[in-house]
Formats: structure tokens, C-alpha cells, sequence
């Protein structure tokens, strides 16, 4: 083990990795980007939310279908809890999702608050990936 200031640094560089991917899928997301999404998780990661459960590969490939539908949102994400101890961990981040029925981005369509809960993991190739995903909409305005 390292000095009390190598720990500490590595702490910080993992929480940032850590809360890098909840960023990167949100921009994913609203790109509609498929890779940009699954590059978050690991193959074959659970995930269970409002629109089902499944794999990450078919949970995401469906929703992102259903947002076709939606040509603009926008994920806002809020406060994040993390706690990590060595090569595993988990983090939970508020969300709030505008969707919008036109390109403009002028007609709003919905605005949801989501949580979503991840279980995470450093993999073999030192980059953290989400194994399990939890998400709740708490609420929505349609």
C-alpha cells in the first residue's frame, strides 16, 4: 500500500472516473448514441428501471428506440453520493430529463426526476464500469 497521500490520490482519481461515467451516459443518452451509452457498463450489466429489466444491451437498444420519438432531451444531472472501497463500489445521481416532440427543442414533452443507484467496478483494464443499474423516476411532469 502507498503513502496516506498516494491513497488519497487515488481515491480522488477513481471517484472521478466513477462519476465520469454517469456523465458520459447521460450524454450518450441525449445523442442517442448506443456505444456511447453501453461504453459505461460492463457486457451484459443489469439493469433494471421504469421501462423494464434486462441486459444493458437490450434494456438501452429498446429505449433508445422509444426516445427516436423524442429528437431532443436533455439530462441534467445533480447530486452525487459515491463510496468505493478498492476495486468495487457504488453511487447514486439525480437526474432530471427534459424531452421535447421537436427538433427545436421548443415543445416540451416531459420532465422527469430519476435516480439512478449504480453498482460499480474497476475491470481488468483499470477502467470502472457499471455492473448494475437501479433507476426510479421519482417524479414527472407531463
Amino acid at each position: 500500500m502507498g503513502s496516506d497521500s498516494e491513497d488519497a490520490l487515488q481515491r480522488v482519481i477513481d471517484e472521478l472516473a466513477v462519476a465520469r461515467l454517469v456523465v458520459t451516459y447521460a450524454s450518450g443518452i441525449d445523442r442517442k448514441d448506443l456505444e456511447l451509452v453501453l461504453s459505461c457498463f460492463e457486457p451484459g450489466a443489469y439493469v433494471n428501471g421504469a421501462n423494464g429489466q434486462g441486459t444493458c444491451e437490450e434494456f438501452y437498444g429498446a429505449m433508445l428506440s422509444q426516445l427516436a420519438a423524442y429528437p431532443v432531451s436533455f439530462h441534467f444531472l445533480g447530486n452525487q453520493i459515491r463510496s468505493l472501497d478498492g476495486d468495487a463500489g457504488w453511487t447514486e445521481t439525480y437526474c432530471v430529463a427534459y424531452h421535447f416532440s421537436d427538433d427545436a427543442g421548443t415543445v416540451e414533452a416531459g420532465v422527469f426526476g430519476t435516480r439512478y443507484r449504480d453498482q460499480v467496478r474497476r475491470g481488468e483494464d483499470g477502467e470502472w464500469r457499471i455492473h448494475r443499474r437501479d433507476s426510479t423516476i421519482d417524479w414527472r411532469r407531463l
